[in-house]
């Protein structure tokens, strides 16, 4: 689970954070598996979602001084938007199907 962490937290990727996405979503089917998959998966959103805030308070920040985002600022944006959808689809699908 770490490994998959790291590889989160280091690349953005789209198709191997979908990938690793599909992975937590698999695991999670085996209840002796999933009580590690969903712990590491909630940790992995959290982080996520402190990332995503920085980026918008950043990017409030900078428009409010005149500024604007510059395209390494998107960019970052952009990827942790992505990682947050591949990690919360898996429970908005579950709770559709509730």
């Amino acid at each position: 689970m770490q490994l998959f962490e790291r590889i989160v937290e280091q690349y953005s990727n789209e198709e191997m954070i979908k990938q690793i996405g599909a992975i937590f979503q698999y695991m999670s089917t085996d209840l002796a598996v999933s009580q590690f998959t969903e712990t590491a998966r909630m940790r992995l959103i959290d982080s996520i979602a402190l990332q995503l805030r920085h980026y918008l308070e950043q990017n409030e920040q900078s428009m409010e001084t005149g500024g604007g985002m510059d395209q390494e600022d998107e960019a970052n944006l952009l990827s942790t938007y992505r990682k947050i959808i591949a990690f919360t689809a898996f429970v908005l699908l579950f709770f559709s199907f509730s």
